[in-house]
C-alpha cells in the first residue's frame, strides 16, 4: 500500500445502537487505486486477505449488512447487525 510519508494517516471508528441494531462505523486512509468487484473491494494479497469476508459473514450470521466505499482518500466500511 502506498501512502505518502508526509500524509496524516486516520482511522476513525463510530459506533452507535439504535432501533435494536448495532450500526459501526470505520473510516481509514487508503490509496487511491483500490479496486472493487461490483459492491466489494479486490484484495491485493496473495492468496486474498480475511478481514473482508470476516466482516461479510458477520454481517450475514445477525441478519444484517455491510458496505463499503473510496472517496477522497478515505476508505469506509459500514456494518448493521440486528440485536434479535
Amino acid at each position: 500500500m502506498y501512502i505518502a510519508r508526509d500524509e496524516e494517516k486516520e482511522i476513525v471508528v463510530t459506533v452507535k445502537f439504535l432501533d435494536n441494531r448495532l450500526r459501526v462505523q470505520v473510516e481509514n486512509t487508503c490509496r487511491q487505486d483500490i479496486v472493487f468487484d461490483g459492491e466489494q473491494p479486490v484484495t491485493q494479497k496473495q492468496g486474498g486477505g480475511t478481514g473482508i469476508k470476516s466482516i461479510l459473514y458477520t454481517a450475514e450470521r445477525y441478519d444484517g449488512t455491510a458496505g463499503f466505499s473510496v472517496s477522497d482518500g478515505k476508505f469506509t466500511t459500514q456494518i448493521v447487525l440486528n440485536a434479535n
